[in-house]
């Protein structure tokens, strides 16, 4: 079962023990983290007009949202597990 919390004093998305997704707001970004370098890298071709980070990405603060990536990236980080 998947649920939003809050961790780090930040939303997190997590299923079970383990968190799915997260992020934080910038002044200029917004940093989203999938919790999975796997999953960034499956998905580095959608990425691409992104900064792509360790374990996180940016996106600007203006960014309209994408939902079928964040959905496609939380279902894939979800197999994972």
């Amino acid at each position: 079962k998947s649920e939003v919390v809050i961790a780090w004093n930040k939303p997190m998305v997590r299923y079970g023990e383990d968190y799915v997704f997260g992020l934080t707001v910038h002044a200029n970004h917004i940093l989203l983290a999938p919790w999975s370098t796997e999953v960034l890298e499956a998905f580095a071709d959608r990425l691409a007009d992104f900064e792509v980070l360790k374990k996180t990405f940016k996106v600007p603060a203006d960014w309209k949202v994408n939902k079928k990536l964040l959905t496609d990236m939380v279902k894939a980080r979800i197999a994972e597990l």
